[in-house]
């Protein structure tokens, strides 16, 4: 999240090397999705396929297991932009009729958000977000509120309404200052050329961090524990 890749990685292989054989399915499963978000911007090799984990899943008969694999190739394909290859109940927007835990809708639903901005459904992201950030603020959610407001401020660029998209982005920002998170604000179009700016960005923030200063561009805000290498 503050496009230290190299460090991002490094722990990652850390990750994989303590869950390597011990059936952790989940934090498997966490890695590699970690891994395809890297190798989105980086050299960084996807260790694993996603799709070439279901049929696994699925022999298990863990209905949270398969969820959770369906999430993170949702999120995966519409960071490519590749909505159309996320699995249905994402892609078709039928997330109404699969059981989730209840502390899980907030990130499910932030997901949708995502698959929805890869589709070109503005309007539907501008319509679903104000209604979430309520729940997100009562679980302490503090990175998927700051995911659905990025989300929102490009579904109001899109739309062409730059008044509504910039008291978006002025909230966001001041909720990601205080950790330096950058790479949300790329991420929500992977192909995006700011990407290259943004690890400019990531290494300003670990410097000014060092050096005990902070931007000085916007008011400083805590904002949750949102901090990831990534």
């Amino acid at each position: 999240m503050q496009s230290r890749f190299t460090d991002a990685a490094i722990e990652l292989e850390q990750a994989y090397a303590q869950i390597e054989g011990n059936g952790q399915i989940s934090m498997a499963l966490c890695c590699d999705f970690l891994a395809w978000r890297l190798s989105l911007h980086t050299d960084v090799a996807k260790r694993c396929f996603l799709e070439g984990h279901r049929a696994e899943l699925m022999r298990h008969h863990n209905a949270v297991w398969i969820n959770l694999w369906s999430a993170a190739s949702a999120c995966c394909h519409a960071l490519a932009g590749e909505p159309e290859r996320s699995p249905e109940g994402f892609a078709e927007h039928q997330l109404a009729t699969i059981h989730f835990l209840a502390p899980d809708r907030p990130m499910m639903d932030m997901i949708e958000n995502q698959v929805y901005l890869a589709q070109g459904a503005w309007v539907r992201v501008t319509g679903r977000s104000e209604g979430r950030l309520p729940l997100c603020d009562a679980m302490h959610y503090a990175l998927v509120v700051l995911h659905v407001r990025i989300q929102t401020t490009a579904a109001y660029a899109q739309l062409g309404k730059p008044g509504e998209a910039r008291a978006w982005l002025a909230k966001v920002l001041s909720d990601a200052e205080s950790d330096s998170l950058v790479m949300p604000f790329v991420e929500w179009e992977a192909r995006s050329s700011l990407v290259g700016k943004t690890i400019g960005l990531g290494e300003a923030a670990r410097a000014r961090k060092a050096a005990g200063t902070v931007w000085r561009r916007w008011p400083r805000r805590r904002s949750g524990n949102t901090r990831s290498s990534d």
